[in-house]
């Protein structure tokens, strides 16, 4: 790939390989790519990797977790809008995007697009095919530190009561 922009980041596929995602410049901005590799070393998906994510603006900070089913699960921070903001897609075993649910698309589905800039993410599996999320919302009226979770599906899980991009808030800072 051309021009990588960010660190890579990679998950075990389960069977002894492994799924990597990077970002490069190939289209311009930064886009998301991922490749699966087999147990013997074999590129098993589309040479130069399938796009993840191709949204207007730049992707980047990357983590990578596994779906528990073959495929990864990889969230990024993005900047499609005025600020930096979340995002996740799911690639399954085969390279096939599979988020947003009821139509995949190469933008992924959003984890918090709450105004102001979201920083310092981390990404957990939740051991049921979804991913748990934590970051810092980085806005002098509200700032702190905030938990989501995508389900399987990749639909928004938290707060259970109402469904929202915000998130939960486990710390005020």
């Amino acid at each position: 790939a051309d021009q990588q922009t960010t660190p890579a980041s990679a998950t075990s596929d389960g069977a002894g390989g492994a799924i990597v995602v990077w970002s490069d410049r190939r289209n311009g901005l930064p886009d998301l790519y991922a490749q699966r590799v087999a147990a013997n070393g074999d590129v098993l998906w589309t040479a130069d990797g399938v796009p993840v994510c191709t949204a207007a603006g730049t992707q980047g900070e990357l983590r990578t977790v596994s779906d528990g089913a073959g495929g990864a699960i990889v969230v990024w921070r993005d900047r499609r809008g005025s600020d930096f903001d979340y995002y996740a897609q799911r690639v399954d075993a085969g390279g096939e995007i599979r988020w947003p649910a009821a139509f995949p698309s190469l933008d992924g589905t959003p984890v918090c697009t709450e105004s102001g800039d979201q920083e310092a993410m981390e990404a957990v599996a939740d051991g049921a095919g979804g991913v748990v999320v934590v970051w810092r919302h980085d806005d002098p009226a509200d700032d702190g530190v905030f938990v989501q979770r995508l389900d399987a599906e990749g639909e928004i899980t938290w707060p259970v009561s109402a469904p929202s991009g915000a998130g939960v808030r486990v710390c005020d800072s």
